[in-house]
């Protein structure tokens, strides 16, 4: 006999109406059993449900997170390309006032040459961030759109 079986012993022979109800002994201990396992079944069953609730829950967290990060990264995309956008204006122009002073004789103008040709390649570069960061931005957005009803 196990201490839940002496338990159970013990409450039986204790009270007449379980004694009256269940009639022996093994009937209401068997009873006892049936509801100990319902109440383990129904305490898996809450404990998964809610696991599931949390889980969800992170993950509608993780979406608004990462819906922010991008806009966050959008924004300074943006701001990287105008600053880039006003320095590459400036470098064409001094490019074009030194080629109308000097021709075609680019030793006379090496130097805003190099610059231009470098500001092109990262205007290249901080345009295509911004591309980047749009397409991440509204797909996060768009998708956090979707699932925001459920936080």
């Amino acid at each position: 006999m196990n201490l839940s079986e002496i338990k159970a012993k013990f409450q039986y022979e204790k009270d007449p109406s379980l004694q009256e109800r269940f009639g022996s002994f093994e009937k209401y201990f068997e009873y006892q059993q049936l509801q100990l396992k319902r109440q383990s079944a129904w305490t898996y069953g809450q404990n998964i449900s809610d696991s599931i609730r949390e889980g969800v829950k992170d993950w509608v967290t993780g979406k608004a997170i990462d819906k922010a990060n991008a806009e966050a990264r959008y924004n300074a995309a943006m701001q990287a390309a105008s600053a880039m956008e006003k320095n590459y204006e400036a470098a064409l122009s001094e490019l074009q006032t030194k080629y109308r002073t000097y021709g075609d004789d680019t030793s006379k103008y090496s130097a805003e040459l190099t610059a231009y040709t470098d500001l092109k390649s990262s205007k290249f570069d901080a345009d295509l961030e911004v591309e980047l960061a749009r397409d991440h931005f509204n797909d996060a957005n768009s998708f956090y759109g979707r699932i925001s009803y459920m936080g």
